[in-house]
């Protein structure tokens, strides 16, 4: 039977390798060979292991690494061949401990020879730069706006230096998180009487599927809500300024200079004179009209602007990397 010109060939010659993203509202995964070149992906729900917890946050990489090497196997093939190496951007995983408690999860599932976990920021960073386009003497930052934010950057010379990145309840400013969290805010002072953002009230009970403001504040005070939960009006908000919405229109000016005194915060550190800014995430990744605002809000204006739509590629690429390591 002849081969389908879409199914890949199994050259054991050629080492694999797999990448991933994992945040706050889905885990993405990619397989590459050793050129980068994509020949799996697969997806799932939430990576972050302070969103999802630590068993549905693994639960969530093993099953996207799984998709994506099904994917680049082909479907009819039943045997799995080990990667060479392995990369994990995750986000809200800190702290040398918690970092060593993945990369042991990521050992157990015997899929790759070497293994190795960084922060989302770094991934971002990587697939921003994949295009070579990145003029010598310049500081490159990643700044990520989707469930969390965080910025991370790196100068000319190697130094690093990050601003954010400190979870939901002392921080995650300009994220989708913080959106929702300040919409929610609003439309209690609606409830309240102290504004009159009503539009912004019937569409956030509309979203979230709730009759009045006493079931809301039941429901998404309870210990158990999930931040991603939050983050589902970011969407409501966007929509809502776009028509002219001008309470909604003041969150995402607030949320913007947010995230740009994170940019500024680390151009700062680092001492750069010119940066290349990549941008991802869902908020940043899907609102053009806000990533012009981001920008037009940093201090320091960056010299180039990338966005990164597959960050998993940026991992596979650090995996490639560490390959001789």
């Amino acid at each position: 039977m002849p081969r389908s010109s879409r199914a890949p060939i199994l050259n054991r010659k050629t080492p694999w390798f797999a990448g991933v993203d994992g945040g706050g509202t889905k885990t993405v995964a990619v397989v590459v060979d050793d050129q980068g070149k994509l020949i799996g992906r697969g997806e799932a729900g939430p990576g972050n292991v302070h969103v999802a917890g630590w068993r549905l946050a693994t639960s969530a990489v093993e099953r996207a690494i799984g998709d994506a090497l099904r994917q680049a196997h082909g479907a009819r093939s039943r045997k799995i061949f080990p990667l060479r190496g392995m990369c994990v951007g995750m986000a809200g995983l800190d702290g040398t401990q918690n970092v060593r408690r993945f990369e042991s999860f990521l050992r157990r599932l015997k899929l790759a020879s070497q293994v190795r976990v960084v922060t989302d920021a770094e991934i971002l960073l990587v697939a921003g730069l994949a295009d070579g386009k990145n003029k010598r003497n310049t500081a490159t930052l990643a700044l990520v706006s989707g469930t969390g934010s965080i910025c991370w950057g790196q100068s000319a010379t190697g130094e690093t230096a990050r601003a954010g990145g400190w979870g939901h309840v002392v921080g995650d400013e300009g994220s989708g998180f913080a959106l929702g969290k300040a919409a929610l805010r609003v439309f209690f002072e609606t409830e309240d009487g102290r504004k009159n953002a009503t539009r912004l009230q019937r569409a956030i009970l509309h979203q979230l599927g709730f009759p009045d403001a006493v079931s809301l504040m039941v429901h998404m005070t309870s210990p158990e809500r999930r931040k991603d939960e939050f983050a589902t009006l970011a969407p409501v908000v966007f929509a809502l300024a776009k028509r002219g919405d001008i309470d909604c229109r003041r969150l995402l000016a607030e949320a913007a200079r947010d995230l740009a005194a994170l940019v500024d915060g680390v151009v700062r550190r680092l001492g750069a004179k010119r940066y290349t800014l990549v941008l991802g995430g869902g908020v940043l990744a899907n609102e053009p009209g806000f990533r012009k605002q981001v920008a037009a809000a940093c201090g320091h204006k960056p010299g180039r602007i990338v966005v990164a739509r597959l960050p998993a590629l940026g991992a596979a690429r650090l995996a490639i990397q560490g390959k001789d390591g």
